[in-house]
């Protein structure tokens, strides 16, 4: 009898071992799986915030670009308006003669057209000459 209650005793014990060791085994297969997924995660967040980063890095340049290029265009329009009234406060200060004056008969200028022996003068918006020496 005792010999039967040590078989069973033995046979209950091994039983135990043998779910303890598929409790173990279930257990570790979690914790790889786990593992796996933990690391995957990581990999996805390194992964955006390199995306997003660079996202953001390439519409910040471009921001830039357009900024430097819309500056350009605003000074290129300041330079063209500057142009245009120099052209026309000059073409409309310039005094005209009828036909080249002679340099042995000085011209006389005065404000309002006049005539005289080198020809008609006419000038808009003069108000003071300087004689050529």
């Amino acid at each position: 009898m005792v010999l039967v209650v040590l078989v069973v005793v033995v046979v209950v014990v091994s039983m135990v071992v043998v779910v303890a060791t598929v409790v173990v085994v279930v257990a570790t297969v979690v914790v790889v799986v786990a593992t796996v997924v933990v690391v995957v995660a990581s990999v996805v967040v390194v992964v955006a915030t390199v995306v997003v980063v660079v996202v953001a890095t390439v519409v910040v340049v471009v921001a830039t670009v357009v900024v430097v290029v819309a500056t350009v265009v605003v000074v290129v329009a300041i330079v063209v308006v500057v142009v245009a009234i120099v052209v026309v406060v000059v073409t409309h200060t310039m005094c005209r003669w009828s036909h080249t004056p002679l340099l042995s008969h000085p011209a006389v200028v005065q404000e309002s057209p006049s005539v005289s022996g080198q020809g008609v003068l006419s000038c808009l918006a003069v108000s003071m000459h300087c004689p050529v020496s």
